[in-house]
This record gives C-alpha cells, sequence and structure tokens, in this order.
C-alpha cells in the first residue's frame, strides 16, 4: 500500500521521482491480488495478509515493478545478461 510507511521496491523509485520532479511521474494504479482466472484471491496473497493482521488491499491505488517498468516514459536503454 503506497504512503503507509514503509516502502515496496517500487514505491522508492516512485517517491524518488515524485521528489526530483515535484510531481508524480509515474500513475498509480488499483492493486489486485486476485488470480484473472478465478477471480479468487491468490494463496500467498491471502496467507500473507492474514498473517499482518489486515484486509487485502484490493483495488486501493499502488505501483509495482512491472507496471513502471512498462511507463511510457521510461526507455530502456540495455539488458544486463
Amino acid at each position: 500500500m503506497y504512503d503507509n510507511g514503509k516502502y515496496y521496491c517500487s514505491e522508492l523509485i516512485y517517491d524518488a521521482f515524485l521528489h526530483s520532479y515535484k510531481k508524480p511521474l509515474f500513475d498509480l494504479f488499483p492493486m489486485t491480488f486476485k488470480s484473472p482466472k478465478s477471480n479468487q484471491y491468490f494463496e500467498v496473497w491471502a496467507d500473507y495478509y492474514e498473517k499482518l493482521k489486515m484486509e487485502i488491499p484490493e483495488g486501493q491505488l499502488g505501483c509495482n515493478p512491472g507496471g513502471i517498468s512498462t511507463s511510457d516514459k521510461l526507455n530502456i536503454i540495455g539488458t544486463i545478461r
């Protein structure tokens, strides 16, 4: 969850650009923890949030590495093999 006092890796990148540009560079999107095939929560996420004694933050805004990597604001200039 964004802005909860903890950092997920992509949140650090999001905030670094936010701080530099003084406005969001990347978009936040509603998060989902459900399988697109069954519309049921993935077991790993259900267990994770149960251990935290938290509701699964389905639909709340957030970011992830995959989402940032597909942003049209980035240009991939190489890869590491």
